[in-house]
């Protein structure tokens, strides 16, 4: 079992970020601490939109989203503008999200948003009670998590067998500081983009 007091993990250890997206009009107040719970189970830093700040609202919250790696979305009977400016958000920047949708009465607004999102490239799942999401919720982040290490180790040993085969990479100066533009091989460039 985890431990409660984050102060106990090493301090070398530093867990990804999970923002919890879901309603804050009180339909998924249990399905949101159910989230909070699993997450922490999984030695992860469970991230909830903030309160109050100094900022705009929307763009506070958007500050904190772009630093999570994984976004949860959460829907249950009640449409959210803020849930929904999360999830274009997440997806219009590349981070990974799972999306949970409780079996239940819905907003006929909702239902709609839903069938729209269905298009779109994530990991859905459906659930009836907070035991079943809970299993659920564990399971899709360590999904994600597997199919992310894998992706990246078929990276790290095609970049590892082609500078075997090469010898020393040589890169031209930076573009910008920190991008390098690589002078060589497009079959590198082509493997990686394969596997991305």
């Amino acid at each position: 079992m985890p431990p409660e007091d984050e102060s106990t993990i090493p301090q070398t250890f530093v867990p990804l970020r999970v923002f919890l997206s879901h309603s804050d009009k009180g339909d998924l107040e249990d399905e949101g601490k159910t989230a909070t719970k699993a997450v922490k189970d999984l030695y992860l830093h469970p991230v909830h939109p903030k309160g109050a700040s100094p900022d705009d609202v929307v763009t506070d919250y958007l500050m904190t989203l772009e630093n999570c790696d994984i976004v949860v979305v959460i829907l249950g009977e009640k449409d959210s503008p803020n849930v929904q400016n999360e999830f274009n958000f997440a997806i219009k920047n590349g981070i990974d999200c799972l999306m949970f949708i409780k079996d239940c009465e819905k907003d006929e607004e909702l239902d709609k948003k839903i069938e729209k999102l269905y298009s779109v490239d994530v990991t859905y799942c459906r659930f009836d009670n907070l035991g079943e999401f809970e299993i659920e919720i564990k399971k899709s982040i360590i999904n994600l998590l597997s199919r992310r290490f894998k992706s990246g180790k078929k990276m790290e040993n095609a970049v590892t067998r082609f500078v075997s085969e090469v010898g020393v990479l040589r890169f031209a100066k930076p573009i910008i500081p920190g991008e390098y533009l690589y002078q060589g091989s497009k079959r590198l460039l082509l493997e990686l983009n394969y596997l991305l």
